[in-house]
């Protein structure tokens, strides 16, 4: 599956639990669609702003539409992370509800002009390989908590970080690149040499 049919695929799954959301009744339920929820955002929110952004950027610039796109991630982590301290209390239904909009609004805007612009610039190849890298950092993800990476973005956002940097074993994974030692730098044939030691 392309890059592009993988983003559209994965944001019709959260329309699908929005609405299940908006149907259920029992707060236990509510609670149980809201976790699955917000562990599919943040891991969305990792394979975009980890690997999809940074192609898009390669290949149109910086367009207006897909630093929108960068700077909402933000707002709509910070909304997960609300809903998920609101469990439990009156407030946790209509903070979803919010958290949805935001979501919706997110994906109209992305689905218009970033997707349309990137098939555009890419190959079909290209998009492939690109897919093919987003499902596999969304399946990492999608392995873990999602409060660990939620937190570790929302604390680079509130720091005033547009960007925010992944942790760099996922980043390592998700460009195929093997992690850098100390200081950024590859050990030397020598310092090899004298870790066999």
């Amino acid at each position: 599956m392309n890059a592009v049919e993988l983003l559209k695929k994965q944001h019709r799954e959260v329309d699908a639990l929005v609405e299940r959301f908006e149907k259920a009744r029992r707060d236990d339920e509510k609670e149980a669609i809201f976790l699955e929820l917000a562990a599919r955002l943040v891991a969305h929110d990792a394979i975009e702003r980890e690997i999809f952004y940074p192609a898009c950027e390669r290949a149109l610039g910086k367009i207006e539409p897909l630093m929108e796109g960068i700077a909402e991630h933000g707002l709509i982590e910070f909304s997960i992370f609300r809903a998920d301290k609101a469990r439990g209390k009156h407030s946790f239904d209509y903070l979803v509800r919010v958290l949805a909009e935001m979501v919706k609004h997110h994906v109209e805007e992305e689905e218009a002009e970033v997707l349309p612009q990137i098939e555009d610039a890419m190959d079909e190849s290209r998009l492939a390989r690109l897919g093919e890298r987003l499902q596999e950092r969304f399946d990492a993800s999608m392995s873990t908590t999602f409060r660990t990476p939620l937190r570790r973005n929302l604390e680079q956002v509130i720091g005033g970080r547009t960007k925010t940097t992944p942790p760099k074993r996922a980043a390592a994974r998700a460009t195929g690149r093997k992690r850098p030692m100390r200081g950024g730098k590859r050990p030397t044939v020598r310092a090899k040499k004298k870790e066999a030691r």
